[in-house]
């Protein structure tokens, strides 16, 4: 063990060290804030609400509350919730809790407010699981703290009572909001107060009697779902150690190691999504992960892994198959379909077979399983009944009162007497249709197929022109998405509209979320099909939009900042344009690049080596604009870090001809002690791209020997690294040596970390366009 590594070893523990008493110093904060929540004004006086807010002003001050008060301040409390005031509620419920009036509470009083509050949270399927109290409680952590307060010791008493809906919305509603510490503290909170209720005995916990340990235990339906949310939330907070696994101990969670002793393959793809901490609403709900991986199969073509996943992975991931999980893997299944004539047939029958499961699961009166049914009878060309199948289904929507019943029809029939050239009666439902009611996410998806259908249909631009206007005449502004914006800004730049006034009129410089600019970005520059084939046009927007749309003056990630650029980059260096187009778009968009604290150098750096490797994985032989912005690059001293990136930067200009760029990779490679591994592994594996030029560069630069075998210690250009002793000849079996230690390029993508915002209602949430949805009218063209 050289010196290095012992300094290394002594590094470690001295984090180790830290870590455990950062442990020590969280449990201590997690026990104060439980005193808090729990005592939570006690010894604060009654507070009086107007009448507007009910009736808790009537309430006696003191704990004789007969029932028919008590009654009256239960109905009261419901109808606030009904009427979405949550700040009415919390008053009242803070009434209660300083007379101590809630202890006299029936059962049927606890399940009926907990109801109402855990179904106002939650909301269906259709509406994203965000109920008509979305985003109500998070708002009182800065409005009201009181009313937060109560409303949190209201779902922990309820949860004691063995009423544990509430709470676990409500945890979910603190996650969805980024208020993680919270979510964690209810549940601790929770496990407290069940102890008291219930009377467990937590000092049998560890006795050495099975049947005293199991009396220890604090018993809940909702046990698995709470104790999944609170897994969440301190993974969030980075707070998942031994510290807190004492957490789980007297619960019952049997019912948990038998889950995810089914399939060990299935859980850990489970635990690896629950690492992605950037999107909280991944941990809360998983539909898009089945959303994923099927929109993935589909694009590799192949449906017998979608089959598996619905036959067997669902099944053992849920006890019951979401109707969701169904509608989706179905809409991939007919876009393999589509793109597989000769496994089409079945498909189709299998596809039935999956429609008559969604039935039995009422899918005749849901709005989006009958969307998805359309669809994938057009995906699959199955016209011969389509009108017919589309009434029925219609008609029970409308028999069920379901107000999205012209949402999930319409478009579709729309799309078919488009496909078959009934261009009068498509413009006639069109016509027919109202204006369009609601922000919800259907609605929204509903407007991205109008438009899609819409500003693709095979007709001539006048009437597409006219189909267009008669959906945007019954759509408002803020109805139309990110992605729709992107549709119709492709829609009038083909039709030979001016740049700055189709930019202007669609795109707004107000939205505070990054995500909107990326959304409509993407849309823009990554177009259905070839990659490279990219309109000029479409590419001088996205610079526009950069320079004078997307604001620059807010404090957005560094990160976040290069996802966007580096979405346009890309487009521009793997597109069909000239050398100079593309030299002249690139260096508008890296002048426009914001430059403040959140956006430093190394961000800057991050574009200019995704410009370098596109450009290189171009098949034209002039990789001039690469070798430009590598001459940038070598000039800050900043190369390529990680092995796809030297060797494609490596090979890329060997075959362009341009040896002394190759050798400045090289260069600055053998400069840094710890690239002097995977240069060697990259020079051992170049017979495939070699040149005997470049050979003798390597000869005369002393990298290797006349026979071509690279050098024991690579040069390092009398570079100076002080004492480290580092030797190149480690063997791979050292325990100490450097190559036992996890690969650089094991972290290193392409430099550029996509992190970006979710809006608040779009229609990627729900449907997305990684369904395939561009496909629906695939024929169309």
């Amino acid at each position: 063990m050289n010196d290095h590594d012992i300094a290394r070893v002594g590094d470690v523990a001295q984090a180790e060290a830290a870590r455990i008493k950062r442990a020590e110093l969280h449990r201590k904060q997690s026990e104060d804030r439980l005193a808090e929540v729990l005592a939570a004004h006690r010894d604060t006086p009654p507070q009086k609400v107007d009448s507007s807010c009910g009736t808790a002003a009537n309430l006696p001050p003191n704990a004789s509350v007969g029932r028919p008060q008590l009654s009256e301040a239960v109905s009261a409390m419901r109808s606030a919730l009904d009427n979405l005031d949550v700040h009415a509620f919390g008053w009242m419920w803070l009434s209660l809790m300083e007379t101590k009036a809630y202890t006299a509470l029936t059962n049927a009083d606890w399940a009926a407010i907990n109801r109402k509050l855990a179904n106002g949270l939650r909301g269906s399927e259709q509406q994203l699981y965000q109920g008509k109290l979305h985003g109500h409680i998070s708002e009182l952590v800065y409005l009201d703290p009181e009313v937060f307060q109560a409303v949190c010791h209201f779902v922990v008493e309820a949860a004691a009572h063995h009423h544990w809906e509430s709470l676990l919305q409500t945890q979910f509603e603190l996650l969805r909001f980024n208020h993680a510490a919270f979510s964690k503290t209810v549940f601790e909170a929770y496990k407290a107060r069940g102890i008291v209720v219930d009377g467990v005995d937590v000092s049998l916990e560890s006795s050495k009697e099975r049947a005293e340990r199991l009396a220890a235990r604090l018993k809940s339906e909702g046990m698995r779902p709470l104790i999944l949310t609170y897994v969440a939330a301190l993974t969030i907070l980075d707070k998942f150690d031994e510290s807190t696994s004492r957490t789980f101990m007297g619960l019952d969670t049997d019912g948990i190691t038998r889950r995810y002793a089914r399939q060990n393959d299935l859980w850990q793809i489970q635990r690896r999504v629950l690492e992605g901490r950037h999107d909280t609403k991944v941990l809360v709900h998983r539909f898009r992960d089945n959303s994923a991986f099927a929109t993935a199969y589909a694009g590799l073509q192949r449906p017998e892994v979608i089959i598996r996943m619905m036959e067997e992975h669902l099944p053992a991931r849920y006890d019951r198959v979401p109707l969701m999980a169904l509608e989706t893997a179905s809409r991939s299944l007919a876009l393999t379909a589509s793109k597989m004539p000769d496994l089409a047939p079945r498909i189709q029958r299998y596809l039935d077979v999956v429609w008559q499961r969604m039935l039995a699961m009422g899918g005749a009166r849901s709005a989006s399983a009958i969307y998805s049914r359309l669809v994938t009878l057009l995906r699959t060309n199955q016209f011969e009944g389509f009108l017919a199948t589309a009434s029925t289904l219609h008609a029970n929507l409308l028999k069920a009162r379901d107000p999205l019943a012209d949402a999930a029809v319409v478009p579709q029939l729309i799309a078919f007497h488009l496909r078959m050239q009934n261009y009068d009666e498509a413009l006639r439902l069109l016509q027919g249709l109202g204006k369009f009611d609601g922000s919800d996410g259907f609605t929204a998806v509903m407007i991205r197929d109008l438009l899609k259908f819409s500003c693709y249909a095979n007709y001539p631009h006048a009437k597409r022109t006219k189909l267009v206007t008669e959906v945007l005449r019954k759509a408002d502004a803020s109805q139309i998405s990110a992605t729709s914006r992107g549709l119709l800004l492709r829609f009038l730049l083909d039709g030979g509209n001016p740049i700055e006034g189709a930019c202007a009129t669609l795109i707004s410089s107000d939205y505070l979320s990054p995500g909107y600019y990326l959304k409509i970005l993407r849309r823009l520059t990554q177009p259905k099909g070839d990659p490279t084939n990219i309109p000029i046009v479409y590419l001088e927007a996205a610079v526009h939009i950069l320079e004078r749309q997307v604001p620059t003056n807010r404090a957005y990630a560094g990160a976040t900042n290069t996802a966007i650029w580096n979405t346009v980059v890309k487009s521009i260096s793997m597109s069909n344009a000239t050398e100079g187009e593309r030299a002249t778009l690139v260096k508008r968009a890296l002048e426009c690049f914001p430059d403040t604290c959140q956006t430093n150098a190394r961000h800057r750096l991050a574009l200019m080596r995704s410009i370098v490797m596109d450009s290189l994985a171009r098949d034209d032989p002039f990789p001039e604009l690469a070798q430009h912005w590598w001459r940038q690059l070598y000039a800050m001293d900043s190369g390529m870090h990680y092995r796809p990136e030297i060797e494609a930067a490596v090979a890329g200009f060997v075959h362009a001809g341009l040896l002394e760029s190759a050798m400045e990779v090289i260069e600055i490679a053998c400069k840094t002690a710890t690239m002097h591994g995977t240069l060697r592994s990259v020079l051992e594996e170049r017979d495939e791209w070699t040149t005997p030029e470049f050979e003798q560069a390597l000869y005369g630069a002393g990298i290797t020997h006349s026979n071509g075998e690279i050098v024991q210690r690579l040069p390092r250009f009398d570079v100076t690294y002080g004492n480290t002793r580092w030797d190149d000849g480690v063997k791979f079996g050292d325990e100490w040596g450097r190559q036992s230690w996890p690969d650089e390029s094991a972290d290193g993508m392409e430099g550029v970390v996509e992190e970006m915002e979710v809006d608040e209602i779009e229609v990627e949430e729900m449907e997305a366009d990684e369904m395939g949805a561009d496909d629906a009218l695939e024929d169309v063209d």
